[in-house]
């Protein structure tokens, strides 16, 4: 059988006219347009994926100068990629770069004196993926949280101004630099000890009347204050045993002042205008007051201020504390008496100036009842200074007089001009006959938190009741130990001086004769003086006292030829030039050496 090729058949049939190409569907075989061809759904899919992939003439100079220099035509960075689907067509990733956006603070202020750490406040606005820093980067620092912390250094009152740079590859102003505004406020100062001349009470009086009455200055020392707190106690210091506290009869303060500038302010209690001490009752505060309350802008250095108080108590033979030393030359202004309000009357207590008396006259007090003057400072500069003593820091054998209206003895005389010739605070707790135990005394060891540095000066009554070195130096170690736990930053001791006697009037050598726990090397007091520094070992400095003492013969008092040059009685330094002036001009030397004054 033969075999006829189908194809070749239907193109002879078509040929010789059997039958055409539209009989077969093939009419349009050899001249369809282009535009007429039809598109599968797969190939139109592709061909508009092609068609979006296709790069503008902008876009393909891009890629040439990226190729070229890795740089931009129209300030987009193009990136080119199929996207993984591996068919042949470049994906162009036109989206504009990130640009970094100025940075802000959500707080912006912290306190002198916070911890490295502290966090100061959030960095707002920050990028994803970016990293920042600042400067400067020794007071600031940014944690891994992007917040903006307090740094290493400590940083003092004022403005910092700061910058963070924020970085982050490929965005378009990287980096980028924020500046912000830091504020750092003063720190709310502790109370410190705000005056000058401020003894213990180291002694009660009654004189039969039911009411008592003071008017007691108080000069600011040391630097200027933004507040004052008065402390008040009802107790007294005594030689007791070497040193003890005795508690008082109870009394009610009913009426308090405080006088400054002109101007008077109530003292307050809680709010309450009276306060009543009970018996032994220590370092009891007012309430604060502020410049305000005075109409100035800041209690300032050198400056008196004045506090009246009346005080009533429960019996007519009842007793108040008091401080010879405070009332020792009677300052104009200060006054202090006992007075029956049936019969007398004070008048101006809530004004300026002095209180007016009317009918009969107060009985005279031997000293005055006075409140410690504490204060919160305006900066940290300032230095206060605790002396703990007995009777020669305290002014004994120290004259005094008008030239001296705000102390007697070294320590006083010292903080007349210690502080950058500026008068320095200080608390003076030194009682005569006194010994170191003193310094264990719940009621002294309240106030050492007020002080910046302290100076001890006992010996004389300690060595001539037989204590050893070694006790004298366990006493005196254990409290600088406790003064520095307290806050007290610089601890010093003063050593004794000589003691001798005289037939004239210590002005000549040949004539003194010393004591006999003060007059050989193998003494007690001399192993302290000459091995102190092994045997007091957290002191910071020694005031050695040779000022006073014979350049030839250390156990006799310094002489010039006149009459107690360096002491009246060969116990305590003299007001002369070679006593306490002496002590206090060497003692002020090292005192601002070793406090960095």
């Amino acid at each position: 059988m033969k075999t006829i090729d189908l194809w070749v058949a239907v193109r002879s049939l078509i040929k010789t006219g059997f039958f055409t190409k539209a009989d077969v569907g093939l009419d349009q075989a050899d001249n369809t347009t282009d535009a007429d061809k039809p598109v599968s759904d797969a190939t139109q899919a592709e061909l508009n994926n092609l068609s979006s992939s296709i790069p503008t003439t902008e876009q393909i100079q891009d890629i040439v100068a990226a190729m070229i220099t890795g740089g931009t035509h129209i300030g987009v960075t193009p990136t080119y990629t199929d996207n993984g689907e591996n068919d042949g067509f470049i994906n162009l990733d036109t989206t504009p770069p990130v640009t970094l956006q100025p940075l802000t603070l959500s707080a912006n202020t912290f306190t002198e004196g916070d911890t490295a750490g502290t966090v100061i406040g959030a960095i707002q606005n920050t990028t994803s993926g970016s990293s920042l820093d600042v400067s400067p980067s020794d007071t600031l620092a940014i944690d891994g949280s992007n917040n903006l912390i307090v740094g290493l250094t400590p940083a003092t009152a004022g403005t910092i101004n700061a910058t963070i740079t924020e970085t982050l590859a490929g965005a378009s102003n990287t980096p980028n630099d924020s500046s912000v505004s830091v504020t750092v406020s003063s720190a709310t100062q502790p109370l410190t000890v705000a005056t000058i001349l401020n003894p213990p009470n180291t002694a009660v009086l009654s004189r039969s009347l039911p009411n008592y009455y003071s008017r007691s200055d108080h000069k600011i020392g040391s630097v200027d204050r933004n507040s004052i707190v008065f402390s008040f106690s009802n107790n007294y210091l005594t030689n007791t045993n070497g040193g003890a506290s005795f508690s008082n009869n109870r009394m009610t303060i009913t009426e308090a002042h405080f006088e400054y500038a002109g101007a008077t302010h109530q003292i307050t209690f809680n709010s309450s205008n009276s306060l009543v001490l009970e018996s032994g009752d220590v370092n009891i505060h007012c309430d604060e007051i502020l410049p305000a309350d005075l109409s100035v802008t800041e209690f300032a250095v050198g400056q008196v201020g004045w506090v009246k108080l009346l005080i009533q108590l429960d019996n007519a033979t009842d007793s108040v504390p008091y401080s010879d030393v405070r009332h020792r030359d009677r300052l104009t202004g200060r006054q202090v008496g006992y007075y029956d309000p049936a019969n007398t009357t004070l008048s101006n207590v809530s004004q300026p100036g002095e209180v007016v008396i009317t009918g009969t006259t107060p009985q005279s007090a031997a000293g005055l009842y006075a409140p410690i003057c504490l204060g919160r400072a305006v900066d940290t500069t300032g230095k206060m200074l605790f002396t703990a003593g007995d009777s020669i820091p305290r002014g004994g054998g120290d004259s005094g007089g008008s030239a001296l209206p705000d102390g007697y003895g070294y320590a006083q005389r010292m903080l007349q001009t210690l502080q950058n010739d500026t008068i320095t605070a200080g608390l003076t707790f030194a009682v005569s006959g006194a010994r170191a135990e003193l310094l264990a005394v719940t009621q002294l060891e309240e106030f050492y938190q007020y002080a910046t540095d302290g100076l001890i000066s006992f010996g004389t009554n300690d060595f001539g009741a037989g204590v050893t070195a070694s006790q004298m130096a366990t006493r005196i170690n254990s409290a600088i130990t406790q003064m520095k736990t307290d806050g007290i930053n610089n601890v010093g001791i003063v050593l004794p001086p000589p003691r001798a006697t005289t037939t004239d009037q210590f002005a000549t050598t040949a004539n003194q004769t010393p004591f006999a726990d003060f007059d050989d090397v193998s003494d007690e007091s001399t192993i302290y003086i000459d091995t102190n520094d092994t045997l007091i070992t957290n002191k910071d400095f020694t005031i050695d006292n040779d000022v006073v003492r014979d350049g030839v013969d250390r156990f006799k008092w310094a002489v010039d030829g006149t009459a107690q040059h360096a002491t009246g009685d060969g116990t305590h330094p003299s007001g002369n030039a070679g006593g306490h002036p002496a002590i206090a001009a060497a003692a002020q030397t090292v005192v601002r050496a070793a406090i960095g004054l």
